[in-house]
């Protein structure tokens, strides 16, 4: 995942300086599209309480909400790269990290314990020592038209994928990733193509279209934000949305070892270090999984869980008590 996000920051990064292609919520639009095509008509050949009528009737506003923080943490991430510098980026996604921990503890009943901080904290240094080069190499010193409004796009772009994130993990762990996948990729659609047309209308008559080399690197981002999206319930329902968010701290290292090799980047040995850092803090996080609390004070673990389905849910009670997670996306 942390490769796929490198190559839609390679993508987004020949858009806005070689060609000069502002089109943050257009370039989403494209996933969404293909979610749609997939995912909701596998939703709309099921039947019963598991149909997207049903879906919809019962839990539609909800997914509504979800897909609008959705499709503006998209806008929010990509208009900021044409704002700050690379440096303040990578500071400021830490914040996501500190997000999903607390929106865990309290919508999830998740308990971190102390390797899952330890994990955390080595994580972090190798994100300060990915800055520290930065910094030493003067490459991201200056640069960008406002930073302060690139930093707070940023920022705020974090806090809604720490939300995202959460929200996706009650989701596939409670209900069902193809009713996650189908919805989204359905209002997802919807509601980036309105605000395509509202804010982005005239961006999209001027562009090159003739000019293959952008309706490449656009299909280019598309695709691999389509794969991110389709791969991210998966790791969610096995780690969770921290570990996610630790994860892609990778995708920095893979990013630089691109500017290496395409962009001139001088290379630094704190590229590895930081590299070496964020691995060891993923591996330390993850060798106990994350313990919820039940209703009764007892620790239990994602994988001794075992979810009942929607239909399930309304026809057995006895399986609703013997749920450790109450808080359900129903």
């Amino acid at each position: 995942m942390s490769l796929i996000l490198c190559v839609m920051a390679a993508c987004n990064h020949y858009l806005s300086t070689l060609y000069q292609v502002g089109l943050p919520t257009g370039q989403s639009t494209l996933h969404y599209v293909l979610q749609c095509l997939l995912f909701t008509t596998w939703l709309s050949c099921r039947s019963g309480d598991r149909g997207i009528i049903c879906v919809l009737r019962y839990r539609g506003w909800r997914y509504l909400l979800l897909a609008l923080v959705d499709v503006e943490t998209n806008y929010l991430y990509i208009t900021a790269h044409q704002f700050t510098t690379l440096t303040s980026i990578q500071l400021l996604d830490c914040v996501s990290i500190t997000a999903a921990l607390a929106l865990s503890c309290l919508l999830l009943r998740v308990r971190y314990k102390i390797v899952h901080i330890v994990g955390v904290s080595i994580c972090l240094m190798g994100v300060g020592c990915l800055v520290w080069a930065d910094i030493d190499d003067g490459r991201t010193l200056t640069g960008g038209k406002n930073q302060l409004l690139g930093d707070m796009l940023c920022l705020g772009g974090a806090v809604l994928f720490a939300v995202v994130s959460v929200a996706q993990e009650l989701v596939v762990k409670t209900l069902d990733w193809v009713e996650y996948l189908g919805i989204m990729g359905l209002l997802g659609s919807i509601l980036s193509i309105i605000q395509t047309a509202v804010l982005e209308r005239d961006t999209v008559f001027l562009m090159p279209w003739g000019n293959w080399q952008v309706v490449a690197l656009l299909l280019g981002f598309g695709l691999a934000q389509f794969l991110f999206c389709i791969l991210a319930p998966a790791m969610l329902r096995d780690s969770g949305a921290t570990a996610l968010q630790l994860s892609l701290l990778t995708a920095d290292f893979y990013w630089l070892m691109f500017g290496i090799f395409l962009l001139q980047y001088k290379f630094h040995t704190l590229y590895i270090l930081s590299f070496a850092l964020t691995a060891a803090g993923i591996m330390i996080y993850a060798l106990k999984r994350t313990p919820i609390l039940s209703q009764s004070q007892q620790p239990a673990t994602y994988s001794a869980f075992s979810f009942p389905s929607f239909e399930e849910s309304q026809k057995k009670e006895a399986c609703q008590e013997t749920t450790p997670l109450h808080l359900t996306w129903s």
